[in-house]
């Protein structure tokens, strides 16, 4: 593979993977470092891509394994949400404190799941990936990530429930 090439099937996926390596390290120079192993590493395998159905779910993968790596040497775990995304909320200051409030509320319970519960929120929730590609990076079945995500998703809902004493009424 030319570097042409790689450009343009690698490359484009820099910000997804910048934003996925800076939710899972909470760090933006920590996952500009994971971004460039990353990219150092599918320049080595640049070749073997036409062996991937998705080199994005290859890319993705190899992120969530560099960010795991990494956490496991510092013995870290996720700490609160950022600024950058807490911007843009609401116009109303008090409004946009109760949803800051709650959003460090539901990532201080997100950061309690365990690491798979964690990272299926991230790519569904946040990222927007869909069920298959989660399941390709989880290497597991697809079965297995719907049920990944509701069991995290009713252990956020209880927590707050429960802990925070949050009304929560389906529509």
């Amino acid at each position: 593979m030319e570097i042409i090439e790689f450009k343009e099937k690698a490359l484009p996926l820099k910000n997804k993977l910048f934003r996925i390596a800076r939710r899972l390290l909470n760090s933006y120079e920590e996952a500009e470092d994971a971004l460039q192993e990353v990219y150092l590493k599918l320049w080595e395998k640049r070749d073997s891509f036409s062996e991937y159905k998705s080199i994005e779910a290859f890319a993705v993968t190899m992120i969530k394994n560099q960010c795991i790596d990494f956490l496991r040497k510092k013995s870290r775990t996720f700490s609160e949400i950022d600024e950058e995304s807490m911007s843009g909320f609401s116009i109303n200051p008090e409004k946009n404190f109760d949803n800051r409030e709650m959003f460090e509320k539901i990532n201080n319970i997100i950061n309690q799941l365990p690491e798979n519960q964690k990272l299926a929120m991230q790519m569904r929730d946040i990222e927007g990936f869909e069920i298959k590609e989660i399941a390709d990076i989880l290497q597991t079945s697809i079965g297995n990530v719907r049920v990944i995500l509701s069991r995290a998703r009713t252990e956020v809902r209880n927590i707050l429930i429960n802990k925070y004493k949050f009304n929560y009424e389906k529509n």
